[in-house]
């Protein structure tokens, strides 16, 4: 049961694993200054583990989207889609 759960974590990491989101998430790091200013612009994180990531944590979404400027739904698409503006529209009306 265990091991069938672990190849399912696995599987499901490497399908939201996209090329976009590596790209997305090496952007970040570039805008931030490198990985340890965006360490130390969210905080309580080391330029380690800021080094280590391969897409942004989602915990971590719109702490890196305030620094880098970046939209949330670009840097994690798989988990915050992007609002179409006819929804938009919909929405105010």
């Amino acid at each position: 049961m265990q091991r069938a759960l672990k190849d399912f974590a696995r599987y499901a990491f490497n399908l939201a694993m996209t090329d976009e989101i590596l790209e997305i998430t090496k952007e970040a790091k570039r805008r931030a200054g490198g990985p340890s200013k965006l360490a130390l612009a969210i905080g309580g994180l080391t330029s380690q583990a800021v080094s280590g990531w391969k897409k942004i944590p989602m915990g971590r979404v719109f702490e890196v989207s305030r620094v880098t400027g970046i939209p949330a739904h670009k840097l994690r698409p798989d988990v915050f889609p992007a609002i179409k503006k006819s929804s938009a529209k919909k929405a105010k009306a």
